[in-house]
């Protein structure tokens, strides 16, 4: 996500001489560079964020709960699955945490509030987002529910088991936690909350979800070159990274959700508000400490099972091991070899998601 930020910066104009030596931004740039008037015209920007609203709202429902309207798409059939998109979502992105299920579940994936057309108002913490998401349950009749959570929407998800152990029945939180170092003044979070809080920069982050998504469409080669070194920590074997890169490629099916993933990135603007609230301070990226402190996972009776990658860049392994998991009672650790924070694309994805699979036949009602 940092390199699409930054991408969103050149694409705008402003100065950014790193990504301009060679890198995987190398032959987007190239790109940009051959046909530049594309991107630049303010109509086909216009057209383009247009066109894909109108696709997005003709995909999707809105209920109209007691916490206010909850935008969401219903897939497959079987118990129930409540699916939370991370930072940059929408519905769209919730799907594709569903893509394993296949027909075992009905997965409901949900635009958490501040994303697509559920507005910030049904809920800006985690806490309040828990509420919501029961209260979409009994607009949609659903008594019980399995939840799955990534990133961001990890914490909601857990907070339906912690608060609604009687409508929750297994819950599976993906990609948790931050890296401290991500937290030092003037680091990764200070500049995410100023590119995200810049009224001027929000044209150049929706051309760039523009150009991401026209680049996927039609070179997801290019588009893996891009996004996947971005999700793993800088001591991420290189050859282990090329070995995965190459592996998303090769595999149809790992090409095909890294497509789908970039779509879900824009437009940009329809997805701001939401993006802030979940990085406007430090405790609403990563909670998990206070709640230990106030014994808030020690109490938790649902079963949980938490998917973590060791080479995340965005979560953060140690914390799952040693904080999360330690104090949930009812938890189970699965770790993760060979990818970063996008945990669904390298060699190793279809191990984990089995255990998902089991986990949640294991405990369905």
């Amino acid at each position: 996500m940092k390199k699409i930020l930054l991408l969103a910066m050149v694409l705008g104009g402003i100065p950014c001489a790193d990504l301009r030596a060679e890198s995987p931004f190398t032959p987007i740039l190239q790109t940009y560079n051959d046909n530049p008037a594309v991107y630049a015209s303010r109509s086909g920007l216009d057209r383009w964020i247009a066109n894909r609203k109108r696709e997005l709202d003709r995909n999707s429902l809105i209920a109209q709960t007691t916490a206010g309207p909850i935008e969401y798409i219903r897939r497959g059939s079987g118990p129930a699955v409540i699916c939370l998109h991370g930072a940059f979502g929408g519905y769209d992105a919730s799907l594709q945490l569903a893509e394993s299920l296949a027909n075992r579940f009905t997965a409901f994936a949900v635009s958490r509030p501040g994303y697509l057309r559920t507005p910030l108002s049904v809920g800006e913490s985690p806490e309040e987002q828990a509420d919501a998401m029961i209260a979409l349950m009994n607009r949609l009749g659903i008594r019980k529910a399995a939840v799955i959570g990534f990133s961001a929407g990890s914490l909601t998800a857990f907070q339906m088991a912690a608060r609604h152990p009687d409508r929750i029945w297994a819950c599976v939180l993906q990609g948790v936690g931050a890296l401290p170092g991500d937290f030092e003044p003037g680091g990764t979070y200070d500049q995410l909350r100023a590119v995200v809080a810049d009224d001027d920069l929000v044209e150049s982050l929706d051309r760039a979800s523009w150009f991401l998504y026209d680049i996927a469409r039609a070179d997801i080669r290019t588009a893996a070159d891009l996004v996947l070194p971005d999700d793993v920590l800088e001591g991420f074997p290189a050859a282990e990274l090329m070995q995965r890169i190459r592996y998303v490629k090769a595999i149809p099916q790992q090409s095909k959700f890294l497509r789908t993933f970039v779509f879900s990135l824009g437009p940009y603007s329809l997805r701001r508000e939401g993006d802030f609230n979940d990085i406007k301070d430090d405790i609403s990226i990563d909670p998990w400490q206070s709640w230990v402190d106030a014994g808030v996972p020690q109490a938790v009776t649902v079963p949980v099972q938490i998917i973590q990658a060791v080479w995340d860049g965005s979560g953060n392994y140690a914390e799952a091991r040693d904080l999360i998991a330690p104090n949930i009672p009812n938890s189970e650790l699965v770790t993760v070899q060979g990818c970063g924070h996008f945990v669904w694309m390298g060699r190793n994805t279809y191990t984990w998601e089995n255990r998902m699979r089991v986990f949640l036949r294991s405990h369905r009602p």
